[in-house]
Order: structure tokens, then C-alpha cells, then sequence
């Protein structure tokens, strides 16, 4: 092997490995100094395309992915790539035809699944989501980014078992791998162990300061912490647990178990009683109602502050 495909390589792995840690700047800086010795590296630019998802450069990295698929159209990775790019775009059905593709170019690959996954997931399909997870967790059980995505799709579920064993498992693989540290974080926070969560939001902003999920991490804890809020996200994070049914049926028993004690204290003369009640469950609506506007205040504030950082 020469000097120059040496150097190539090098930068593809340096690239392929801040881009694990979260660091996508990292990645693209690699990238763009591999692609200057090397322009016509297809698998380079579906990299970079990934890169520029996260960096939440989404029209550049829909140029990055095309261009992959145009150099190296028999790759299963540039079709991935494309197909992670269409999802950002809202583009399911044709982000879903991708990935199948790059799976019949290799169906060895874990990747795929994840991206069908990803697909399914967005597509409210949650079911299908976690058949391809499965299917993923098959071909590569010693992955971190397929045990950190189980992990995630478990803690929508409600299973903290589950959570916390695929999430330790996820570490085990890589300490640093940021999505891994971000679920495991929520999970601490919703058994009411602060501080730890909130050292894993700060380890992972270690890894990528940019990071919206690990800046989100962050201001969960400080919401929860909060006196005024810290109600608001037990009771939304109550909600939350589980399916979207399970919600919805605690939204509406709790509105009719109001209007029946509503309407009882006032047909056996607890006129007051029934005033309290109707004036209590206005008073939540408006708490919930505020909570979330809150919660996206912090978290554009700290966004904020991390480009203002840049920047200087």
C-alpha cells in the first residue's frame, strides 16, 4: 500500500472514529483533507454526508450523499448514507428504498437494520422499529451504536431493565460513546438520581459540546431540579412512559375522573369543593402547558451559548 492510500485510510479511520464519539466537526475536518488528496473516494463522501446530518448541515449533506451513490452506485455504505440523509428531509419512503438497497449489496451489515429501523421509527411504527433492532443486535452483538439504540427504543417503552442493561452494555463496548451516555443519563434521571445523570450530560457534552440530545439531557436535569418545574417533568415524564395508548387513555381517565368529582361535590352541595376541583385541573392544564415552552426556552439558551462559544 502506498504513502498516499496510507494517509487515506488513516484519515477515513480518524474521521470514521470522531464521528462514533460524536465530534462531528472532527469528522468533517478529516474528511475534507482525505477528499482533497483523494475527490473521487465515494465511501469519504457518504461519510461526510453522515457528518454534515449531524453537524444539522442537512442540504449539504444531501449534495455529500448523491454524490456517493453517483461514484460508488454498488456500495451498500453510500446507500446508507443516502438513506440517513433522506430521513432528515422527510423523505421515509425513499430513504426506505435506499436502505433496502444497500441491504441486498450487503445484508451482513448491521447498519442497514438500524436505518429500517430508524424508518420505522419515524414512521410511528414502533413494532417494525424494534424487529429490525433485533435483527441488528444478530448481526453485530457487540456494537455499542446497535445496543445504545435498543436502549434508547426500551426507555420509550417504559423497560428500565432492558434500558439499563443495553445501555451498560453499549458502554462496556465504548465508555464515550455519546448516545449511549445520553440514554443511560435519562434513565438515572427518572429514578431520581440526579447528580449521576447529570454527570453523564456533562461526560457526553464532553464528546461533542454541540450535541442537541446531551444539551437536552442537561436541561431535563435542571428542569427536574427546578422548584417550580421539577413537578411538570415528573408528571410529563409519568406520561410520557410507555406507548402513545397508554397516554392517552391516563389523559382521558384523568379528565373524566375530574368531571365526575366535579359534578358529584356539586349535586351533594360542595359547591366549593366542586369550584376547587374544576379551578385545580385549569390550574395543571396551564402548568403543562407552560412546562414545555420552558423546557425549549433552556434548551435554545443553551444552544445558544454553545455557538456564541464557537464562534468566539
Amino acid at each position: 500500500m502506498s504513502l498516499g492510500a496510507l494517509t487515506v485510510s488513516r484519515w477515513f479511520e480518524q474521521a470514521s472514529s470522531c464521528l462514533r464519539r460524536g465530534d462531528a466537526q472532527g469528522a468533517i475536518d478529516a474528511l475534507k483533507r482525505l477528499l482533497g488528496v483523494e475527490p473521487e473516494h465515494g465511501q469519504a463522501h457518504a461519510l461526510l454526508a453522515l457528518a454534515l446530518v449531524q453537524a444539522k448541515r442537512i442540504h449539504a449533506a444531501l449534495h455529500e450523499a448523491k454524490l456517493a451513490v453517483a461514484i460508488e452506485p454498488e456500495v451498500a455504505f453510500c446507500h446508507y448514507a443516502l438513506g440517513r440523509t433522506l430521513i432528515v428531509h422527510g423523505q421515509l419512503k425513499a430513504a426506505r428504498a435506499e436502505f433496502e438497497l444497500a441491504r441486498t449489496f450487503d445484508p451482513e451489515d448491521a447498519d442497514n437494520e438500524l436505518g429500517l429501523a430508524l424508518v420505522a421509527e419515524f414512521a410511528g411504527k414502533p413494532e417494525e422499529q424494534l424487529q429490525h433492532l433485533e435483527r441488528a443486535l444478530t448481526l453485530e452483538p457487540d456494537r455499542a451504536t446497535v445496543l445504545s439504540h435498543l436502549a434508547e427504543a426500551w426507555f420509550r417503552r417504559g423497560d428500565d431493565e432492558r434500558t439499563e442493561r443495553y445501555a451498560r452494555a453499549a458502554l462496556e463496548q465504548e465508555p464515550e460513546h455519546l448516545e449511549a451516555l445520553v440514554v443511560m443519563g435519562h434513565l438515572l434521571l427518572r429514578r431520581g438520581q440526579t447528580e449521576e445523570a447529570r454527570e453523564h450530560a456533562f461526560w457526553a457534552l464532553s464528546n461533542d459540546a454541540t450535541s442537541a440530545s446531551a444539551l437536552r439531557l442537561l436541561v431535563a436535569v435542571k428542569t427536574r431540579d427546578n422548584p417550580l418545574l421539577g413537578l411538570w417533568w415528573r408528571i410529563n415524564t409519568f406520561l410520557l412512559r410507555g406507548s402513545k395508548n397508554r397516554t392517552v387513555v391516563l389523559l382521558i381517565g384523568g379528565y373524566v375522573f375530574q368531571r365526575v368529582a366535579s359534578l358529584y361535590a356539586k349535586q351533594h352541595g360542595f359547591r366549593l369543593g366542586s369550584e376547587v376541583i374544576d379551578y385545580a385541573w385549569l390550574a395543571l392544564c396551564v402548568y403543562t402547558w407552560v412546562g414545555p415552552s420552558y423546557f425549549a426556552r433552556q434548551l435554545q439558551r443553551e444552544l445558544t451559548q454553545v455557538q456564541l462559544n464557537k464562534d468566539y
